[in-house]
């Protein structure tokens, strides 16, 4: 199934954004289709020019300008690839989707990690258990910590996604980067600035000056809530001894891209991302 083509199981409803254009615009189109991810196009055309993600506008607080925000030269792929060769330029460059493109570079498509899982993986039938592929370094975050802390944490540890705890230090939720989405907080800062130019009469004496108002829009995250206020809490669990297909028909199932992870006494002991699957296909070399 790894020489499927490409074409055969990327998304060919391709929703993208265009420049010009503002973070606003990302905004409007994250909550209307649910996605994190977009291709950037030119104005007008579907000439393909960078790919932007809800991580580069949190990155950015200050930026407005999709132009500025955006990955420029993205990695892409042609329709005819197989889909083992998109399974290794998705690793190595750790990226979750590609877009596709023809020879002119416009966007025909997209692939995601996603699609790989569910429409490929899903179904070969591999019985390996994903015990070896588990990360064990896990993030957790008491349910209590204020939003703020918690989004600067996950930072630090370069995840996007982690399991909320009680004071018990059972998990009560997770916390993933979608749902900071949430409670993103536009705050509109004025600033005032004195120009200097040439008074009239002197053409070197630089002594008059203007008011120059400068009007600037911050994402920030609110510091009054805590994180059991966006947590999800239904929170869908996998065993380590799970095969690898069986966690792929269940991303699919709870349309999720992770899961905690239980050992068989019950006791959290990593979590797996869907990218994580597509990593176990490349070290085994199954085919």
């Amino acid at each position: 199934m790894l020489d499927t083509p490409v074409e055969k199981i990327m998304s060919k409803n391709v929703i993208y954004v265009e420049v010009p254009g503002d973070r606003e615009e990302i905004f409007k189109v994250i909550n209307e289709t649910k996605k994190t991810g977009f291709p950037v196009v030119k104005k007008g055309t579907r000439t393909l020019v960078g790919i932007i993600t809800l991580t580069d506008i949190l990155k950015n607080p200050e930026e407005e300008q999709i132009a500025l925000l955006m990955t420029r030269n993205p990695i892409t792929i042609l329709p005819d690839a197989p889909v083992l060769e998109a399974i290794k330029k998705i690793v190595s460059n750790n990226v979750r989707r590609l877009p596709v493109v023809d020879a002119e570079n416009n966007v025909i498509g997209l692939l995601s990690v996603y699609d790989i899982v569910t429409k490929i993986i899903a179904r070969m039938n591999i019985s390996e258990p994903i015990r070896d592929h588990v990360r064990r370094n896990v993030v957790c975050i008491w349910y209590k910590t204020p939003i703020s802390a918690a989004y600067r944490i996950m930072k630090f540890a370069n995840t996007k996604f982690a399991p909320i705890v009680n004071n018990d230090g059972d998990v009560v939720g997770v916390l993933s980067d979608f749902d900071f989405l949430k409670i993103l907080e536009i705050e509109r800062e004025e600033k005032k600035s004195n120009v200097m130019g040439p008074s009239e009469d002197k053409d070197w004496t630089w002594n008059s000056s203007a008011i120059l108002y400068i009007l600037k829009k911050t994402v920030k995250l609110p510091s009054d809530k805590v994180v059991s206020s966006i947590m999800v809490q239904d929170v869908v669990f996998v065993l380590d001894v799970t095969s690898i297909s069986e966690c792929a028909s269940k991303i699919r199932k709870y349309n999720i891209d992770q899961f905690p992870v239980k050992n068989p006494d019950g006791e959290l002991c990593g979590v797996i991302h869907d990218i994580d699957l597509l990593k176990a296909i490349l070290s085994k070399e199954i085919t």
